[in-house]
């Protein structure tokens, strides 16, 4: 389903993900990535409205232990009764691309993402703090998706 979007030309119909993920340019596979970064974010907010930590969306492009921490956060999160609502903002940007591995360098901003008491009606946590400098590492899988697969916070954003 792919296809379509990563193509430049109106025949990209006929080009399958992969053809298209490795004849691509480095420009075009940069942006392919960040698209997946960025659904990435989209689907951990997506599924924090209800902590649906079983969430199909969360493996579109998440894996391994990326996959795995943000289920088991969501899972406590449910467990609890809690939800996560907010925003995520990315400002994310492609440092190296090589072969099936991508490393996304990123200022995180979750202070607009917070938990809630549906419950009760009330916020758990207060708006604020610094956004993360993230160092991400996204893997392509069989069939040409980029996923997060790894993810370390190094230090304060710069500037921010």
């Amino acid at each position: 389903e792919d296809a379509d979007a990563t193509s430049t030309t109106g025949q990209g119909a006929t080009t399958t993900s992969t053809l298209t993920a490795t004849t691509a340019t480095t420009e075009d596979q940069k942006a392919v990535v960040l698209a997946a970064y960025r659904a990435f974010w989209a689907d951990v907010v997506a599924a924090g409205k209800t902590a649906d930590w079983q969430s199909p969306r969360l493996a579109r492009h998440a894996t391994g232990k990326v996959l795995a921490r943000v289920r088991g956060q969501f899972r406590a999160l449910d467990s609890q009764g809690f939800v996560a609502l907010g925003t995520i903002k990315v400002s994310p940007r492609v440092v190296r691309l090589a072969g099936e591995k991508a490393a996304v360098q990123d200022c995180v901003d979750t202070s607009r993402f917070r938990r809630y008491d549906p419950k009760n009606k009330r916020w758990l946590d207060q708006l604020g703090g610094q956004p993360d400098g993230q160092r991400s590492t996204l893997t392509l899988d069989g069939q040409g998706n980029w996923k997060v697969a790894e993810s370390v916070v190094a230090g304060k954003c710069a500037g921010g």
